[in-house]
This record gives C-alpha cells, sequence and structure tokens, in this order.
C-alpha cells in the first residue's frame, strides 16, 4: 500500500509539473475512477456475464482525464 501511494504521489506531481492535470487532484481517488469500473467489468467477464469491450479502457480513461486537466 505504501509503495502504491508514493508511486501516485510521483506521478502526481510529475503531471502537476507538466501542466498535464490540475493542482488539487486527490490522485487516488483519480486511480479508483478509473480502477473500480475496470474491476467491475473484469469481474462480468470472467463470471461470463459479459466481455470487455476492446475499446472501453481508451474510452474510460479519456472521460477520466477530462475530469482532471487543468482548465
Amino acid at each position: 500500500m505504501q509503495y502504491r501511494k508514493s508511486a501516485l504521489r510521483t506521478v502526481r506531481q510529475r503531471g502537476i509539473e507538466r501542466r498535464q492535470i490540475r493542482d488539487d487532484l486527490d490522485l487516488e481517488r483519480g486511480f479508483f475512477l478509473v480502477w473500480g469500473p475496470v474491476y467491475y467489468r473484469y469481474l462480468g467477464a470472467i463470471a461470463g456475464k459479459s466481455p470487455i469491450e476492446p475499446d472501453f479502457i481508451a474510452e474510460l480513461v479519456d472521460t477520466v482525464l477530462v475530469g482532471i486537466v487543468p482548465n
């Protein structure tokens, strides 16, 4: 857990310095915004209920990025 938080802080700082993400972003929350839907789809796929669409990940990341980039 500590390693993940350290890695997220590094990514957040780099993104802020490059003006790729907002400086008030809670990166851990942003991580879960992406990870939650991916995990949910994965569980559905392994249960045989629904496959993961080929473009799902790219579309999900694009959607989350709209909310975290600076204005």
